[in-house]
């Protein structure tokens, strides 16, 4: 993903000792007891595992029964469906959904989604942010958090950017798939509808384009796509990655009117550029001043084509070497992300640009190292969903003392091991111009529901990143955040090593 973490700031301190109903041992960490979910408790995570599970983590008896039934009338078999000791309720479906498979079993799981998003959200569940937790077991997590559910009709589908040239348009009513192939005409080169699901083929090899002219174009033409199902009343609801390749991007109407918004384009592009693609002069004058100011080398070189300004920086920004490298570069990218908020621009969506195995910490951060291998868990295991609950707590008592979500992230275009079996990285981490990156959109915005929120931290396994709402910057310097971070992972995660 391409949002990247804000500033980490962290306080020295003696680490605190697990809380005495979680034991340890050498090879990682067990637990003689699960933290019980709060009574009332607004928010679940579901989790998409590989590759045919789906693993509900503090969700009420209602919730899982939402989940069992759109999983049998809109996918079908439920092949077993279990209660860990944890209280999880984990679905083994048929047939190996999550996997790259035959064109109706991608179609019939995107349309299982469409469907079990619109359910909750009528039942007063709203999708909140999606992560990838994992490396190498799950694809995403889905938090959810409990909301007034709307009083009219929903309308949902999905879109996904297929194989290398294809759009596919899921569960839409016909009137979009018009509207969609108007957004995209001059480089459509065939449609055709299959059970309820529109292919648009385009010229070319638009999502691996290595070409700067074409790689432009391609941004452009999803931003026109955003524009139209917004002027047809469906807004952004968010993405996921089900199956380890691109990310399924899901549009929803509830019924509100929704006003005019402007959108643009931040795109990282191969180790060292950033490009600003239908952005106001304002945001490209504040990103020229912010490298030449922010940047060690400021700007190497300035190019511009039609609605694109690249920056070319010094170094190797988005492949960063060394911990401090990485440091360097979040923080840069924070403080581009803050000034556009300034500005009146939020961020809409970061979608996956790149992997990274490990976070490293510098300077301005605070490193919490967790026993055993929490990011790479198997999906039955009793750490899978240990880390999770950890999540939703730390998400859940942020919010409480003033820190609210506005994205997760990848950060690096890297992915470290540590012996020479390659076997475990990513398909898309080949450092080529575009390969593995999709750009973040930003939205015009109420300048004044923004200007106050000037500071910014970030936790990172892979990125999360919070956005205070009140704060000086003394504040965040003494952050009671950072002393609570590493309290809440004592008192959920049984182990944890150097802080």
């Amino acid at each position: 993903m391409m949002v990247i973490g804000a500033v980490k700031v962290g306080i020295s301190g003696s680490e605190e000792q697990p809380p005495q109903n979680c034991v340890a041992n050498s090879m990682g960490a067990t637990v003689s007891r699960y933290p019980s979910t709060p009574e009332n408790y607004s928010f679940f995570s579901l989790s998409i595992c590989t590759h045919d599970k789906i693993k509900i983590i503090d969700g009420t008896d209602d919730v899982v029964d939402i989940v069992q039934q759109n999983i049998s009338r809109h996918y079908g078999e439920i092949q077993n469906q279990k209660v860990g000791k944890e209280g999880a309720t984990c679905f083994k479906l048929a047939d190996y959904p999550f996997l790259p498979g035959t064109f109706e079993l991608s179609v019939k799981t995107k349309n299982m989604f469409v469907q079990l998003l619109s359910d909750l959200y009528e039942k007063g569940w709203k999708l909140w942010i999606a992560s990838d937790l994992s490396r190498l077991n799950d694809y995403s997590t889905l938090f959810f958090r409990r909301c007034a559910p709307p009083q009219t009709y929903l309308l949902a589908f999905c879109v996904v950017f297929n194989a290398l040239d294809t759009f596919q348009l899921i569960g839409a009513p016909e009137y979009l798939h018009d509207a969609l192939v108007d957004a995209v005409h001059d480089r459509v080169q065939r449609k055709k509808t299959v059970d309820h699901c529109l292919q648009v083929k385009m010229e070319g090899i638009p999502w691996i384009t290595t070409s700067f002219s074409q790689s432009i174009k391609i941004r452009s033409l999803m931003l026109r796509v955003f524009r139209t199902f917004r002027s047809h009343g469906f807004a952004y609801y968010g993405s996921m990655n089900m199956k380890g390749t691109a990310d399924s991007i899901f549009f929803i109407n509830d019924g509100t009117t929704l006003r005019h918004e402007d959108y643009c384009c931040i795109s990282l592009n191969s180790t060292d550029r950033l490009r600003l693609i239908e952005c106001p002069e304002e945001l490209i004058d504040m990103a020229s001043r912010l490298i030449e100011d922010s940047w060690v080398g400021g700007i190497q070189k300035l190019k511009t084509e039609g609605d694109c300004t690249e920056y070319k920086m010094k170094g190797a920004p988005w492949y960063a070497s060394t911990k401090i490298d990485a440091v360097r570069t979040r923080t840069f990218l924070t403080a581009l992300l803050q000034e556009c908020c300034a500005k009146g621009w939020a961020v809409m969506t970061a979608l996956d640009v790149s992997r990274k195995l490990s976070d490293k910490r510098g300077k301005h951060s605070l490193n919490i190292k967790l026993a055993g291998v929490p990011w790479e868990c198997q999906p039955l295991s009793s750490m899978f969903c240990l880390v999770r609950v950890m999540m939703a707590r730390i998400v859940t008592e942020l919010e409480a003392i003033g820190w609210s979500v506005i994205c997760s992230a990848d950060v690096s275009a890297k992915f470290y091991t540590d012996t020479e079996d390659h076997s475990k990285d990513h398909t898309l981490v080949r450092i080529h111009e575009d390969i593995g990156r999709r750009p973040f959109v930003v939205r015009r915005t109420n300048l004044a529901a923004y200007s106050f929120r000037r500071h910014a931290v970030s936790i990172s396994f892979h990125t999360w990143e919070w956005r205070q709402r009140t704060s000086t910057k003394e504040e965040l310097l003494e952050d009671r955040s950072v002393r609570f971070a590493r309290h809440r992972c004592n008192r959920i995660y049984p182990d944890f090593g150097d802080g």
